[in-house]
């Protein structure tokens, strides 16, 4: 997903991958899960591909804590959204496009049944 072998996203840490902009949420998101005010975490943020382009992913993190609750490891999982994230961009642009007008757009189905004026 971002371009980095096994290897080298061990040898790195986490805020190597991550967008500059999005560091310092990032950071206070984990110390309040590390803290117990949050238990899970789930949020949209950026990544700096080794190539350098910026993806998109959707984040959810877990915390794994000991018997006497001391936090042990974060579990993540990462989702590249990337395609829907441009998708939807353009589709807001075309929707502001479309309102804005001053032609009548009609959207109908094959059927003839008119869904969208």
């Amino acid at each position: 997903m971002l371009g980095y072998s096994e290897e080298e996203l061990l040898a790195t840490d986490f805020d190597s991958i991550t967008y500059p902009d999005d560091r310092a949420l990032t950071k206070q998101n984990f110390m309040e899960m590390s803290h117990g005010t949050r238990q899970s975490l789930q949020m949209e943020k950026r990544y700096v591909h080794k190539s350098g382009r910026i993806v998109l992913a959707q984040l959810n993190v877990n915390i794994i804590r000991n018997v006497l609750g001391a936090p042990l490891h974060f579990v993540a999982q990462y989702q590249d959204i990337t395609e829907r994230k441009t998708a939807e961009a353009q589709l807001h642009k075309l929707s502001l496009a479309v309102e804005q007008s001053p032609a009548s757009i009609i959207i109908m189905d094959i059927n003839g049944q008119i869904e969208y004026v």
